[in-house]
């Protein structure tokens, strides 16, 4: 689903902050205002942007339709029964595409005032080499209009880049934002190097919502 759906379905628990909202810093203090309720900020700089949507148990259970108490025998039931994922023709966000990128125009916010920068902090990184997929977490910081930064740990996703480097080749990824809390869950688990964690997003979707 997309954001929007999310906000519309949390309804009144949704925090928005109306009028103008500056990135450097000022949308911090709403979403350390609001920890466990959703912030949706029409007016920041750069677009509308939301934050602490996932920050409860209880709405990730509710997402899932499920109780709270069934989450962590869920994920880990399909963590141990992955299943295989649909490939489908064409998905509803390719039909916004563009090669004209500027980062800097995006509500990518400065979190903090220690912060180096802008930074991606939710971005679920998709690498596929080999045969092998792998979905993690990584935090990207904004250089310039089409260059970020970011620190990959020593684990499957540096082993894929080491790999593609070694064979003088590049190592394509995909950094998806706004994903559905099934996605960020699995994204977030620590498996065998070769397990593909959209694999176990599939069967978290089909042992909750029966698709």
């Amino acid at each position: 689903m997309a954001i929007r759906t999310w906000l519309d379905r949390f309804g009144r628990d949704v925090v928005r902050i109306d009028g103008p909202v500056k990135r450097d810093l000022d949308a911090t203090r709403h979403f350390l205002a609001n920890p466990n309720r959703p912030v949706f900020l029409p007016g920041l700089d750069g677009g509308p942007a939301a934050a602490n949507l996932w920050s409860t148990r209880d709405r990730v259970a509710t997402a899932l339709g499920i109780p709270p108490n069934q989450l962590l025998s869920k994920l880990m039931d399909a963590q141990a029964h992955p299943t295989d994922t649909r490939l489908v023709d064409r998905a509803d966000f390719q039909a916004q595409s563009t090669t004209d990128v500027d980062l800097t125009a995006l509500p990518i916010p400065k979190l903090f005032p220690k912060d180096a920068g802008r930074y991606v902090t939710a971005g679920v990184w998709v690498a596929e080499r080999g045969g092998v997929r792998n979905l993690s977490f990584h935090r990207i910081q904004v250089l310039d209009r089409n260059r970020g930064a970011c620190r990959i740990v020593p684990r499957h996703l540096r082993h894929m880049y080491n790999e593609a480097i070694a064979a003088g080749e590049e190592l394509k990824v995909a950094i998806c934002v706004g994903l559905d809390p099934w996605n960020l869950l699995a994204g977030g688990t620590s498996v065998e190097y070769g397990v593909d964690e959209s694999r176990i997003a599939s069967a978290l979707t089909q042992s909750c919502l029966g698709r």
